[in-house]
């Protein structure tokens, strides 16, 4: 079996979610720090807006997962973190680097800007792993009940080989 053809796919809106989202926490972040007042604190409402959104997001994956969790694997790395081939690299890369980017701008802001609204920039990333949450249950690959052959392949392809010249 070939694996690159198992993996699930990250479709297009979801690629343009993750990284406009990201993007627009770096600006808002970024004006919030440049005028206090009334329009930091209407920033940090939207902060709050993204983690809503972002634990929505969650509890609908968890929903979907165990739907589909009657016919198949589903781990819950999987679906979460998008680990065990659950995506296409390139997406599972992508998703994974924007959570890491809305976290780094979340701290920083926050630092920036100590005991102020800017604390709420932490707030973001559930949006991001919300996002990831969600393209792993509705889009990942998890094997079928009962395939274990395939779910051994996977683990092997995944495995380095360390058994090194007898």
């Amino acid at each position: 079996m070939n694996r690159t053809s198992a993996f699930g796919q990250l479709p297009p809106v979801w690629r343009t979610a993750a990284l406009g989202t990201t993007l627009a926490h770096l600006v808002l972040s970024a004006v919030a720090l440049v005028f206090d007042g009334t329009v930091r604190n209407v920033i940090a409402g939207v902060f709050v807006a993204a983690l809503a959104a972002g634990s929505l997001l969650f509890i609908v994956a968890f929903v979907i997962a165990a739907g589909r969790s009657r016919d198949e694997q589903v781990t819950m790395i999987g679906v979460y973190f998008l680990a065990n081939h659950s995506i296409e690299p390139a997406g599972r890369r992508l998703l994974r680097l924007c959570l890491l980017g809305q976290s780094v701008i979340g701290v920083v802001a926050a630092s920036l800007a100590p005991f102020t609204a800017m604390a709420f920039s932490t707030l973001v990333p559930m949006l991001g792993l919300g996002v990831m949450a969600y393209v792993g249950a509705r889009f990942g690959w998890f094997p079928a009940h009962g395939d274990e052959q395939d779910e051994q392949e996977a683990d092997e392809a995944a495995e380095p080989d360390t058994s090194g010249p007898a």
